[in-house]
């Protein structure tokens, strides 16, 4: 069996570190700010819903009849999570059902 050695292309890996700008290709500012725009949303809507989570009223037991007591429980904390819950599906999504 033949010994291979594995080599790589140091011009071109060294171009791709670089970025595109260094490669003499343009990108567009519009595409740049998308880019920049959907890494943000994607960030901000998970911290979103976690944060509706970590709002969430725990409830006292497993049994059905302690989550609808919780909710009431504390009503504004219950509509402040939901509201972060859901703000992640339908900012991010844009679908209203979600």
């Amino acid at each position: 069996m033949a010994a291979t050695t594995a080599a790589t292309n140091a011009p071109t890996a060294a171009a791709a570190a670089a970025g595109p700008a260094a490669a003499g290709v343009e990108v567009a500012p519009a595409t740049r700010f998308r880019r920049r725009a959907v890494g943000t949303v994607a960030v901000v809507g998970g911290v979103l819903t976690a944060a509706g989570f970590a709002a969430t009223v725990r409830e006292a037991s497993p049994s059905k009849a302690d989550y609808p007591a919780s909710g009431v429980s504390n009503p504004m904390q219950s509509q402040i999570a939901a509201v972060l819950r859901m703000s992640d599906a339908q900012w991010v999504t844009g679908r209203k059902d979600a």
